[in-house]
């Protein structure tokens, strides 16, 4: 009996840990949230999902908080399919928008066989309306803070506008570093 509650103790203490270093890595302050928490809803077979992933970009590795781009050729995405969108609510219908600002840090993973010599441009839209780009390459981490006073959703799209060295129609995924609405 004893043996069999020490077992039960150490099985719970490895999920409490494991448990809270998943917390620990992104957590965040009061009335701070995540753009993935927001509802963000795929179009066309897009997708933005939220994770937990370390991703290594020149000679540094960033924990990842989310991913934009779809399954096609292993997580990458063809030249032959225009964009990848998708679009996250900030406040419902009726609701007043609480947010001031939108910080996105951005890359690709430079282990992933589709990163050489890709190319990405991520749009980014306030209420439908194009605000701004950053360019993506290898190596590369890219940072923005967008002004979302006002703001009801933020539209996010993905075109692959150089493929791969290693294969000409497609490019990565691109990996979210930040994602923080304040």
């Amino acid at each position: 009996m004893k043996i069999s509650k020490a077992i039960f103790g150490l099985i719970a203490f490895a999920v409490t840990v494991s448990g809270n270093q998943l917390v620990e890595a992104q957590s965040r302050p009061p009335g701070v949230f995540s753009l993935g928490e927001m509802g963000c809803r795929e179009i066309e077979g897009s997708r933005y999902s939220s994770i937990n992933k370390d991703i290594p970009i020149g000679f540094e590795i960033y924990r990842a908080v989310g991913v934009f781009g779809n399954s096609y050729h292993n997580g990458g995405f063809s030249k032959k399919k225009p964009s990848q969108k998708a679009a996250c609510r900030l406040a419902s219908n009726g609701e007043k928008p609480k947010f001031k600002t939108l910080t996105l840090a951005v890359g690709f993973d430079d282990s992933f066989y589709l990163s050489k010599g890709s190319l990405v441009r991520l749009s980014i839209y306030k209420d439908g309306k194009p605000k701004g780009y950053i360019d993506i390459s290898k190596g590369k981490k890219s940072l923005v803070t967008i002004d979302v006073q006002n703001t009801r959703s933020i539209g996010l799209e993905l075109k692959c506008l150089r493929g791969s060295s290693n294969r000409n129609d497609s490019c990565p995924p691109v990996y979210f570093f930040e994602d923080i609405l304040e």
